[in-house]
């Protein structure tokens, strides 16, 4: 199964394809191992960058969520 928040972009004319990982508010893009063990394999849970993922509450009460990509 392939991550929700893998991009995938290409052009019709040219076989090369640009991934991203869309969870971060900055550009990230998986190196071969992560896009194979986790981006498009059956460990989505695993993914290091997932895990990183941090929810903090705030006095409002509001669920905010903060990411950050090596």
């Amino acid at each position: 199964m392939i991550c929700k928040h893998l991009q995938q972009f290409s052009m019709p004319e040219t076989v090369w394809r640009i991934e991203s990982c869309a969870v971060n508010d900055r550009p990230y893009n998986p190196n071969i191992t992560e896009l194979n063990n986790f981006c498009k394999g059956e460990q989505n849970k695993g993914c290091p960058v997932l895990l990183r993922k941090e929810s903090v509450f705030e006095g409002s009460g509001l669920l905010l969520e903060s990411c950050s990509a090596v």
